[in-house]
């Protein structure tokens, strides 16, 4: 696996990783579902997670949820995975959370980044029943614009690969504000799911296979 070194806080912590192209997420055990295996993945460790605190408590996925993160981006990968890396521990130290709140992160670029552990259920700032629900967030903020078609792709793709792998029917794919009292992922990215789009898109896969 060819790795490209690049210093993920520049001029601040000096921390260097490597950025792995690889497949899947997380390690699994014999007969265990990798529900991303195929897709490449930015795994935890490259962006420097901090691991999971205590008050995890694990779930059957059945649905999916579409976020935002609300946050401004930056213009390269290195510097997104760095907001990332600033989002999980605000969530740890802030909200006092066990993790990062999604399970997966999509950022401008499509590029799919690995969150919490989806064996685990997430968090919400907002009050609505998490248990079986998979959290997948778009980097960036969508009130007004929507995501740039690299990132409206890599939600495509991973939602279409979620709901094969756990059998989660279309009205089972949410957003945000179908659950809570939340402008969350912002109206323009809200309108764009709800015309159709995302569901064209994911039939669309499905007759390919």
């Amino acid at each position: 696996m060819k790795l490209q070194s690049f210093c993920i806080v520049p001029g601040l912590l000096g921390v260097c990783l490597g950025l792995a192209s690889r497949t899947g997420s997380l390690a699994f055990a014999a007969g265990e579902i990798d529900p991303l295996e195929g897709i490449p993945v930015i795994s935890r460790s490259d962006w420097n997670a901090s691991p999971p605190g205590i008050g995890r408590v694990m779930h059957q996925p059945r649905d999916l949820v579409i976020h935002h993160t609300e946050t401004p981006v930056a213009s390269t990968i290195e510097g997104n995975l760095v907001r990332i890396r600033n989002i999980q521990s605000y969530h740890q130290e802030e909200k006092k959370w066990p993790d990062i709140a999604y399970h997966w992160i999509v950022t401008p670029s499509g590029r799919i980044v690995e969150g919490r552990d989806w064996r685990y259920r997430g968090d919400s700032g907002t009050r609505y029943d998490l248990d079986g629900r998979l959290l997948v967030v778009l980097l960036g903020q969508f009130g007004q614009s929507l995501p740039p078609p690299s990132q409206w792709e890599g939600l495509v793709r991973i939602t279409a690969r979620l709901a094969s792998r756990f059998s989660v029917p279309e009205d089972r794919i949410f957003v945000h504000s179908d659950l809570a009292q939340t402008d969350c992922p912002g109206q323009a990215l809200k309108e764009k799911i709800e015309s159709g789009d995302l569901l064209r898109a994911i039939r669309q896969i499905e007759s390919s296979r």
